[in-house]
Order: structure tokens, then sequence, then C-alpha cells
């Protein structure tokens, strides 16, 4: 009996309680402080599709698959077009660039021209309150890159097999790997950074300790978006 009487005092002072801090619209007031989410992820001012130019520039080397030395680092470049589907937070990047793609090799040096496809997941919080896009994204993908010329040591390169030159070196035209990286972003101008792993193999034929190679290229990135 003692019991249901203090549970009878408990809820009436809950119930006198919630009575003096409930607002004239007879809302409670826990329903009346509830914020909406975070603007940054639902602003209606974000455009649903961004485009933009880009130039990239910094350095490849090969990766060998066997052995413990990667060819020496050569500055590569390249630039292209960027698209972007936003979704709030979440984005898909499609991209199309040219990529000259150099790499020092015992042969001489070898120098490619590609067409480069990465499609990229992007994570980012871009805050447009200020009148203008500022943020960060953190974005990874894969990639796919055709090369349709190269040289080694100045002499162009050969692609496809003969089985008569047997002491020339033969390399792949297609490449596909994956893309990571990450940017920073005010107004129209992105700067990130953008790194590319091969998982397929620049060369036909394995070297004598019987590994193939690999490109590895980092690029800082400038893209001004619209």
């Amino acid at each position: 009996m003692n019991k249901r009487k203090y549970l009878f005092v408990f809820l009436a002072l809950v119930f006198v309680c919630v009575s003096a801090q409930t607002p004239n619209d007879g809302q409670p007031p826990v329903l009346a402080e509830i914020q909406p989410v975070d603007a940054r992820f639902t602003d209606p001012s974000q455009p649903r599709f961004n485009f933009g130019i880009s130039a990239n520039i910094g350095s490849n080397y090969h990766h060998y698959t066997a052995g413990a030395v990667d060819g020496k680092t050569t500055t590569s470049f390249g630039f292209g077009l960027m698209s972007q589907v936003n979704f709030g937070m979440w984005a898909i990047r499609p991209e199309v660039h040219y990529d000259r793609i150099r790499g020092q090799h015992p042969n001489g040096l070898i120098a490619t021209n590609n067409i480069t496809v990465p499609l990229s997941l992007v994570l980012q919080a871009v805050d447009h309150s200020m009148g203008f896009a500022i943020g960060s994204d953190l974005f990874i993908g894969g990639f796919y890159s055709h090369r349709f010329s190269g040289t080694q040591g100045g002499v162009s390169i050969i692609f496809e097999y003969d089985s008569d030159l047997r002491l020339v070196e033969f390399f792949n035209r297609d490449e596909f790997g994956i893309t990571w990286g990450f940017g920073f972003r005010a107004g129209p101008v992105r700067l990130g950074y953008t790194n590319r792993t091969a998982l397929s193999n620049f060369t036909q034929r394995q070297n004598y300790v019987g590994a193939h190679i690999r490109n590895r290229t980092n690029y800082f990135t400038m893209t001004f978006m619209f």
C-alpha cells in the first residue's frame, strides 16, 4: 500500500513540473527544443551536381612485385574534368583525366600518355551558411587507365607482343587499380592529395627475379569547381 502511495505522489510531482514548463501552445518543452539536423547535411543550397576542372602534379615510381627495391620517383602530371553527384554528406565522383606518367627504369626513362577514368565514393562535410562552400572530403574508389603511346629512353615502346622480338620489353596498354585521397574546399577552389595504386601489371613479362612492374602515383590536386 505504501509503495502505491509513493508512486502516486511521484507521478503527481512529475505532472506538476511538466505543466509548469509547458509553453502556451501546449507543446512539451522537449519537443519544442528539438533542433533540425546539421545544416551542412541538409542545406538546400547545396547543389545536386558539381563540375570542375582539375590539374595534377606529383610523382610516380615503379613498384616491383618481387624483391626489396622499387624504382626511383619521377615527376608526373595531368589534367582533366571532374563531376560530382551530391547526396548530402555522401557523393559519387566520376572523372576523366589525361596523365603523363613517368618512371625510372634500368633500360631508360619510361614515359606514357594515358587517359584515366577514376570513379570514387566521397564522404564530405561542406558548409554553405556563409554564402560559399567551405569544408573537406575523403574519397576512395577505383580507376581504369589506357595508355595510347609511350617511350622508353626516347624510343617508342611496344605494347603488342611479338615472339620474334625476344629481347624487347613489352608493356600492357590497360591498367586498373585503387584511388584514394582527401581535399579541402574554400569557395570554388579545392586543394587535395590523390593516390593511384595500380593492381594490374605494367610489364607483360617478369624480370630476372620474377617481378612485374606496377605504377604508384601521388598527386597534389587543384580543382576549380562550379
